[in-house]
């Protein structure tokens, strides 16, 4: 029975974020956080996968400072066995290539065979390219935005898959990367057992060492994508705002789109 890995990233929730004036990154101590939505439905379609299998593991894993741990616990209440945070000082400032050498590094030491679950995609830099970049470093099959998990075996899986406008079934070996994207599964309510199982859980920790990874080629210095220059969009217009009747105010937006 194979093992399954889910990637979960802590994300900044809301605007309120301070960008480092050195490196040109985020400073994410500097906003509020929260899981990454995507990662979280991701998540529930590994559960509803293990439950298909009749049995298994579930591990969660994020890349992050300390406080990612608190996305990991959300994980655990959410269905997974155990977690993993894959934290180094060294990782700091990684770009989506180092992060998904990473996260590939992470696989191979902790269950290669296993079947790979992302979040399409993070609304912090919405770049959708960690998933398929893990699957491009281990050379295995990537199957993007999958709807549903059709038949799956110890061999190949089946999925439906989003296409276009539509849809369509895939057939891939194993292992493989799957991504998935919001409101394609259901959310449970946690129940007060689960909170106090991922309360209670231990996490592992692993590190640039424990990975066996150069320094040179993580973070900033491995990192081939280089900030330039980042800068807070100015917003020019300003709203008008009229208190007058329906009939003035239809008066005046038709004398507008009449221009």
């Amino acid at each position: 029975m194979r093992d399954i890995l889910v990637f979960l990233k802590q994300v900044s929730a809301g605007n309120n974020v301070k960008i480092d004036p050195q490196t040109n990154t985020l400073i994410r101590q500097s906003a509020r956080v929260q899981t990454n939505p995507d990662d979280l439905h991701a998540l529930q379609m590994a559960v509803n996968l293990k439950m298909q299998m009749g049995g298994g593991k579930i591990t969660a894993i994020s890349m992050g400072p300390l406080r990612a741990e608190k996305t990991l616990r959300e994980a655990i209440m959410f269905g997974a066995d155990n977690a993993v945070l894959v934290t180094d000082k060294h990782f700091g400032g990684s770009d989506t290539y180092c992060t998904s050498s990473i996260l590939a590094a992470t696989v191979i030491k902790i269950s290669p065979n296993a079947v790979l679950f992302f979040g399409k995609q993070t609304i912090d830099g919405d770049t959708a390219q960690v998933g398929p970049g893990v699957a491009a470093h281990l050379n295995i099959s990537q199957l993007i935005e999958v709807l549903e998990i059709k038949e799956f075996n110890d061999d190949f899986i089946v999925v439906e898959k989003k296409c276009n406008n539509g849809s369509q079934e895939i057939k891939s070996s194993l292992p493989c990367v799957i991504t998935v994207s919001k409101n394609t599964t259901k959310l449970p309510v946690p129940t007060l057992n689960m909170w106090l199982k991922s309360q209670e859980a231990e996490i592992l920790h692993l590190g640039i060492a424990d990975l066996e990874l150069e320094i040179q080629k993580v973070g900033l210095k491995g990192s081939p994508t280089k900030v330039i220059k980042t800068e807070v969009p100015v917003f020019e217009k300003q709203p008008i705002e009229w208190l007058k009747t329906s009939e003035d105010l239809a008066t005046v937006l038709f004398s507008i789109l009449s221009i």
